[in-house]
């Protein structure tokens, strides 16, 4: 059944097709309101590479492969060549013959936060489950999951990622505030930054952002980020950002440490 259009998703369409003329390879995108079924699209049936749209297809075949039995959730498999392909993945970055290594774990954790339970309840939405249980317990399966691993291998290192530099300010993303494992309220993650054995003045916003602000200086410098978590003792093992400090022309991060 064809859902008419608001004005809304109407001029939507108009500005994503005009985006569209405007670029200059093949360009195909489909985009549909799963609260009021409103459905939108450009050369939606055309074959494109799926990149990240491959691990839907992948994780459904791998749950029925589980639910009859072919294969356990636990089973362990080892990483080699063959298993890698071009693309931005976890896997692309990871080392061939790996079965898991806590730097490997703490990285791809702090990739699995930024998919939230919401992200994973609108996945199970898209699968159109004919009984509503089975899609409640898959979410609970997934969610649960979820949390365990972030649980178990995000706190290895004070968990952080995007640094960046702002004006005089080094900002960096929370992954456990923005994850769910800490709340503001309830469980929340300090942070405190040094730099040449002196703290900075830190301060968070309120989406899980966090700069420090950095003192006049010039040349190479490091800044040592540590998180501590309100219920647990003592801080989490370091992350130390390193930078370039090019005076009135601002900051420049290139790179981040954490050591084993």
């Amino acid at each position: 059944m064809t859902v008419e259009l608001s004005p809304r998703m109407q001029a939507l369409a108009v500005e994503l097709a005009n985006i569209s003329a405007g670029h200059s390879g093949t360009c195909t995108w489909a985009l549909t309101d799963l609260e009021s079924g409103e459905h939108i699209g450009h050369d939606e049936d055309a074959v494109m590479p799926p990149a990240s749209l491959a691990k839907v297809p992948i994780l459904v075949t791998l749950y029925r492969a589980a639910q009859d039995g072919n294969l356990r959730l636990d089973d362990r498999i080892r990483y080699e060549e063959q298993h890698r392909s071009l693309g931005s993945g976890v896997l692309a970055r990871m080392s061939f013959g790996v079965e898991m290594t806590a730097r490997d774990a703490h990285w791809m954790a702090r990739k699995l936060a930024e998919i939230t339970p919401e992200h994973l309840r609108a996945i199970v939405r898209e699968g159109q489950f004919s009984d509503p249980r089975a899609a409640e317990y898959l979410i609970r399966a997934l969610v649960g999951r979820r949390s365990k691993l972030l649980d178990r291998y995000l706190l290895t290192w004070t968990p952080l990622s995007r640094p960046r530099a702002e004006g005089r300010e080094l900002c960096f993303d929370d992954v456990a505030t923005i994850g769910g494992v800490t709340a503001p309220l309830l469980r929340p993650m300090t942070h405190r930054a040094t730099l040449d054995g002196r703290q900075l003045r830190v301060h968070a916003g309120p989406h899980g952002e966090v700069c420090a602000t950095i003192p006049s200086g010039s040349g190479y410098r490091q800044v040592k980020v540590e998180g501590h978590i309100s219920d647990e003792p003592g801080w989490l093992p370091p992350v130390e950002i390193h930078f370039v400090d090019r005076g009135g022309e601002g900051l420049l991060v290139v790179g981040v440490e954490r050591r084993d």
